[in-house]
């Protein structure tokens, strides 16, 4: 682990997760730096460290020298995100932080409904296969148990209205 850097008063923010005086995670020794893609990688990397910073002042100051310092080597994305980080105030902040949580969200949510649709149609194509409830519930990772002995039983009943 690397130690903080000496003649720094910098402050990290103690944001939840973050205890006080730890430094495991946020001073790490300089990254090799040979090639672009992995100066643009430092760059998002110092990027993601300054929004940490408590101070607004401190983290202005920094992502400015940032820019200036990476002029030749940040791509344009990059240099826009960061000149947008620049200007918003801590409420735009806060508002840009909360969207891309709900982006995050909306993704798992999709991907939960998707993966169910999926796992109902091969549940039935299992169950009529032959396997048991059980061994199908246990290959499941959205459907439960219950699920699948719904599933079954629907099956039976149609089954059943079908031949009778």
């Amino acid at each position: 682990m690397a130690s903080q850097p000496e003649n720094t008063n910098l402050k990290i923010s103690r944001k939840p997760g973050i205890d006080e005086g730890r430094t495991d995670g946020i001073y790490h020794p300089a990254p090799d730096l040979q090639g672009k893609g992995k100066k643009q990688a430092c760059i998002r990397w110092c990027f993601e460290m300054a929004k940490l910073l408590d101070d607004d002042n401190m983290q202005r100051f920094l992502l400015s020298g940032m820019l200036v310092f990476a002029d030749k080597v940040i791509t344009a994305e990059d240099s826009k995100q960061i000149k947008e980080w620049i200007m918003m105030t801590k409420v735009g902040q806060l508002f840009e932080e909360e969207k891309i949580q709900y982006g995050k969200e909306i993704e798992k949510n999709v991907t939960q409904n998707v993966t169910r649709r999926k796992e109902l149609e091969f549940t039935e194509k299992m169950l009529c296969a032959g396997l048991s409830v059980k061994e199908v519930s246990e290959m499941m990772t959205v459907l439960t148990l219950e699920d699948v002995r719904e599933i079954a039983g629907k099956m039976r009943h149609n089954s059943n209205t079908a031949n009778g």
